[in-house]
């Protein structure tokens, strides 16, 4: 009797140990969770902070054609009233 009191006691403590281990766990992957998240939301800013730096690039490329263009012509237009 008093060996299945005992173990009866220690199978009760493995349980509140599984438990509190259980909530430990669950713990530890609700801030993963977050941290991914989390990650995921930089990763995206990122990605959108590149999409928009290379729309600015592209402009910045087509208004240097542009201005290359303009000085060509201009140049040209110096040219016809040289002496």
């Amino acid at each position: 009797m008093e060996k299945s009191k005992n173990a009866s006691l220690q199978l009760n403590d493995a349980g509140k140990e599984m438990y509190d281990m259980k909530n430990t766990i669950l713990a530890l992957l609700e801030n993963l969770t977050h941290i991914a998240k989390q990650n995921s939301q930089a990763a995206g800013d990122l990605n959108k902070s590149m999409e928009e730096e290379a729309g600015a690039l592209e402009e910045i490329a087509a208004s240097s054609d542009l201005l290359s263009q303009l000085a060509k012509d201009l140049h040209d237009m110096i040219l016809e009233f040289k002496i």
